[in-house]
Formats: C-alpha cells, sequence, structure tokens
C-alpha cells in the first residue's frame, strides 16, 4: 500500500457517494489516517441542493456553499470529524 502524501496546494478533497435524496438528517463521519492534520478538508456532498443547519461535532456549525447541486462544505481535520446536516 503506497503512503498518501499532500496535495501540492495543501487542500485536501473528500468524495463521498450518498443517496441523500429522502433524509431529513445526514451524518457524514470524517476521519483522518494521514497522521498529520488536514488544515483544509472539502467535502462535496452530491444531490444535497439545501440545508437548514450544517454541524461539526469539532467545529460547530458550518457554512457550506451550494453549487450545481452539490453541498460543498470545508473544514480543519485533526483525527476525527462527524459533519451533522439538518435539511
Amino acid at each position: 500500500m503506497g503512503r498518501i502524501r499532500p496535495p501540492p496546494n495543501g487542500v485536501f478533497h473528500a468524495r463521498r457517494f450518498l443517496d441523500v435524496s429522502h433524509a431529513s438528517r445526514v451524518a457524514v463521519p470524517l476521519m483522518n489516517f494521514s497522521g498529520k492534520p488536514i488544515t483544509e478538508l472539502n467535502v462535496t456532498l452530491h444531490g444535497l441542493t439545501k440545508a437548514v443547519r450544517v454541524r461539526s461535532v469539532e467545529r460547530g456549525r458550518l457554512q457550506p456553499e451550494f453549487r450545481d447541486g452539490n453541498m460543498i462544505v470545508a473544514l480543519p481535520l485533526n483525527v476525527t470529524d462527524m459533519l451533522l446536516i439538518d435539511r
């Protein structure tokens, strides 16, 4: 298994495909196995066009961006966290 290298710009992108079309609440676990804190992790949830509230267990309330039918949220990640999304 190869070693994961940080991207040149220092921004990690996480993509996870979830069917959130019928869920009123969504929880997305985040885990960092790199051994070093990630200063900015971009999480894209496809098909999520709006949210009443987006929170991180570690960071509190977050401001997502909605673009092209997707929700995008950026946050630092030390080891673990969880996104909590109310629709």
